[in-house]
């Protein structure tokens, strides 16, 4: 039986921060030039840059060296995941549009107990039962009870809507401005 040998070559990653050399404000956008210092073992290896920016243009990537070594080519890779990849200003967006979900859930959920509370009156206006009757002052008591509840209900209602509404205007403001950052 004859057995093959196959000869691996070990491909090593290296990770590596740069720092800004160079930077030209163009209009519209802006060149930066930066530097890495670094040394590579012989053999191939991967030298991954981080702490670049999550809105640089792919096709303007250019890369050189000085040294003995060849490089082989260069690849673009947005790491999603990592948020340490987000801009400042976009992570404290996107915190704050996640903490006014939490109130815009918070709010719906004062209105839906609210709601409850209106359909239970409602449905319990039967006063006194069948065969019991009622005095005029029993009666006005229980009916100014049910218009000052239900008055009070209508009102906190309409203010968790206000809330609601303003919450909502602040997540769409907010989301907005992560789309134009984005």
């Amino acid at each position: 039986m004859a057995g093959n040998a196959f000869a691996v070559l070990a491909q090593t990653e290296k990770t590596a921060d740069s720092r800004i050399t160079d930077v030209t404000v163009f209009l519209s956008k802006a060149q930066i030039t930066r530097e890495v210092k670094t040394r590579i073992e012989a053999g191939k290896t991967n030298l991954i840059l981080t702490g670049l920016t999550s809105q640089i243009d792919q096709q303007s990537i250019q890369v050189a060296g000085k040294g003995s070594f060849v490089i082989l080519g260069i690849a673009h890779q947005q790491n999603y995941l990592n948020e340490l990849n987000l801009p400042k200003s976009l992570k404290i967006l996107k915190d704050s549009i996640i903490y006014l979900q939490k109130q815009s859930a918070l709010e719906q959920r004062q209105k839906e107990i609210l709601n409850k509370e209106e359909q239970m009156l409602l449905a319990n206006q039967k006063i006194g039962g069948n065969n019991q009757n009622l005095t005029v002052v029993e009666l006005k008591g229980m009916a100014d009870f049910y218009r000052a509840r239900l008055t009070d209900i209508a009102i906190s209602q309409m203010k968790e809507d206000d809330k609601i509404e303003k919450i909502n205007a602040r997540m769409n403001k907010l989301q907005q401005q992560v789309n134009e950052q984005n």
